[in-house]
């Protein structure tokens, strides 16, 4: 359950993850990782993570994630994170990324909160996943389908509209 967050509840955050878990848990994911607090500080980024935006890691911990990685002054209206915040419950959404720089993919963006034993959101987990080739096939597909469907009302003689779907 999502309560009224207060700043003060981040230090719960800091208590519940020693320093030296980071290169345990973060390092060993390879799909880009991190941490956002209720304040919009990045507290943790793997590799993966800070590289999509052109940083080591140690550059992005503690900066403002709107400013760090978009250049902006504040939340976008829709963020997910803000809504994941506010909400305390998981948001998903699918974007382009640049993974690599100048080679724009699709990314299903995960964004998880982290509560604290009362309840509250300390903090936001998201996960980056390269959804490109999934985005592909599901275009091929579509194609494929308005394909067959056109075959089979030339079959009919156009005397019946028929279309695939999924």
């Amino acid at each position: 359950m999502a309560g009224q967050i207060k700043s003060s509840d981040t230090k719960i955050f800091s208590e519940a993850f020693p320093a030296d878990a980071e290169s345990l848990v973060l390092n060993s994911i390879k799909d880009p990782f991190g941490i956002i607090d209720i304040d919009f500080k990045v507290r943790w980024a793997n590799r993966q993570m800070a590289g999509i935006f052109l940083y080591q890691p140690d550059e992005i911990i503690g900066k403002i994630c709107f400013k760090m990685f978009w250049g902006v002054d504040g939340p976008c209206p829709d963020c997910p994170l803000k809504k994941a915040i506010h909400t305390g419950r998981s948001q998903v959404e699918e974007r382009w990324i640049d993974f690599v720089p100048n080679q724009r993919q699709w990314g299903e963006v995960r964004y998880h909160p982290i509560l604290s034993g009362s309840g509250k959101v300390v903090a936001v987990a998201f996960l980056i996943i390269d959804i490109t080739e999934k985005r592909k096939k599901a275009a091929r597909q579509k194609q494929y389908r308005q394909f067959l469907s056109k075959k089979l009302n030339q079959a009919a003689g156009n005397r019946h509209q028929i279309t695939l779907n999924r």
